[in-house]
């Protein structure tokens, strides 16, 4: 949309903003907001280094507690039954053995 523009009539969108291009909006981080989503993103970028080349320095993850469950379960990227190893389930005990 903005790129039928002429050049002198385009609308500038620096970071932290998103030009929507079914809408025509900007939408705006606050500063704090960007400065912590850059963070994530580059500790993000990191473990996928690391669990690329030493995937065996990454720990396993944690047992879930029992009492978020049901968070799983209203997921929609559920997709069919999950192994999950829940803290004081009797799952980990039957894989252990």
């Amino acid at each position: 949309m903005e790129a039928q523009k002429p050049e002198s009539q385009r609308r500038t969108v620096l970071p932290p903003s998103l030009l929507i291009g079914a809408s025509g909006r900007i939408i705006q981080m606050t500063s704090e907001e960007y400065h912590e989503s850059k963070i994530k993103f580059s500790q993000h970028v990191a473990w996928m280094a690391q669990l690329s080349a030493a995937p065996e320095t990454i720990p396993e993850p944690q047992e879930i507690n029992l009492s978020t469950e049901h968070t799983f379960a209203s997921s929609p990227f559920l997709n069919g039954d999950l192994r999950l190893g829940f803290l004081g389930s009797e799952i980990l005990k039957e894989t252990e053995e």
